[in-house]
């Protein structure tokens, strides 16, 4: 993915793609490199899900899209309930309203898992 990015920059002199959100040049897209980790953040909520007593409601929270994005990839195999995120369009799949409570938490390079008195649904 570099090497081709650094193609385009220099054949095509077509940079926008390694311009990141922050306005300056990396090596890969960010999009490519914001899923960089996904895999070991996955089982990192999965190993923290397993801890929760079976039946508790969970609700689980990623810092960004990225995180969200993670979990709800590589949990989806473990039955993970999905994210909730404050970043980008995770927002617009949010109940409308939780009772969680930071009872149990653990924290995964700040994805957050948080027990739930009572779910309910943003749908």
């Amino acid at each position: 993915m570099a090497e081709y990015c650094q193609w385009a920059r220099e054949a095509l002199h077509f940079d926008v793609v390694t311009r990141w959100e922050g306005g300056r040049h990396h090596n890969m897209p960010q999009d490519f490199a914001d899923m960089l980790g996904w895999p070991e953040i996955g089982q990192a909520a999965v190993r923290a899900y397993r801890q929760v007593p079976t039946g508790t409601p969970v609700l689980i929270y990623g810092e960004n899209y990225g995180q969200a994005g993670a979990v709800d990839y590589f949990g989806r195999q473990a039955d993970l309930p999905p994210a909730v995120s404050f970043a980008d369009s995770y927002r617009l799949w949010m109940p409308s309203n939780t009772n969680a409570k930071p009872s149990f938490t653990s924290t995964m390079n700040s994805v957050r898992m948080c027990r739930q008195s009572s779910p309910t649904s943003g749908k």
